[in-house]
């Protein structure tokens, strides 16, 4: 059986790193997740996306210990540096790519276009489906179960809706929320909407106290960086995302195959 409690306090050792893990945890996911924790490290499964996600926290020959147990088959895998080093010789890589983790720093939120957003929820699911359908670049991680329990907003043209940003997760009982699913139709872009579609979400945010505010970029999108350092955001840390067999050496049948939790 699980220690949940055990498992938060071992992740509140580094709350920023730990932000999608901890918000995993709270009472509506955790039946979606299965944790190991040896030494002080701890890795954790998530079955709410496919394929499922692999995060580790922790020293990296504990991790190496745990994932050689785990049910062989693909995964998302979002490891530390050192963790992803330490796994080489366990991971059949797909696919990957050197993410950005950012933090909400506390700074005064700016202002201008926001009130052009305006929140969202499920009865918007199908304009939501009709924005980004399509277009190879829209959000891969974005489920409709997140609109119950997250934080969305959108700008609106034309009786459209023409961009939008959310929340990947968003845990008051942990304190952690992760912005994401952001995104402006091409037709769109250039004109603010998907920042000030952000700066709304994050002012919802800090509005609610949650203390602890991350989100994600791939390293190279430098123009997502500098949008989220206005917003506020500072940088945390770099890390690894991508799509693996683990342990490696299993063939899995199953071929679909989703990128992981970035903004």
């Amino acid at each position: 059986m699980t220690d949940w409690d055990a498992a938060r306090r071992l992740l509140e050792g580094d709350r920023i790193w730990c932000a999608y893990a901890l918000a995993d945890l709270d009472s509506h996911l955790r039946q979606l997740c299965d944790v190991w924790m040896e030494q002080d490290s701890l890795l954790l499964r998530f079955r709410g996306l496919t394929p499922s996600v692999l995060f580790a926290y922790g020293e990296p020959a504990a991790v190496y210990k745990m994932c050689e147990a785990i049910e062989p088959k693909r995964y998302i895998f979002t490891f530390d540096i050192p963790t992803r080093s330490a796994l080489r010789d366990l991971l059949q890589v797909e696919s990957e790519n050197e993410m950005h983790r950012m933090v909400y720093s506390g700074s005064e939120l700016p202002v201008k276009k926001m009130a052009d957003a305006q929140p969202l929820s499920l009865a918007n699911l199908n304009a939501i489906q009709d924005l980004m359908a399509g277009h190879d670049d829209r959000p891969d991680a974005f489920d409709p179960s997140q609109l119950d329990h997250g934080c969305f907003f959108g700008v609106w043209r034309e009786g459209s809706l023409v961009a939008m940003a959310g929340t990947h997760v968003l845990s008051t009982a942990m304190g952690v929320a992760a912005i994401g699913n952001v995104f402006t139709h091409p037709d769109w872009r250039g004109k603010g909407w998907g920042r000030s579609a952000s700066a709304a979400v994050l002012s919802s945010l800090v509005e609610r106290g949650i203390p602890t505010i991350v989100l994600n970029t791939q390293v190279e999108n430098h123009a997502a960086i500098q949008l989220y350092r206005g917003l506020g955001f500072e940088s945390y840390c770099h890390y690894m995302e991508g799509i693996a067999l683990a342990p490696a050496g299993v063939t899995e049948k199953n071929t679909h195959s989703r990128r992981g939790r970035s903004a």
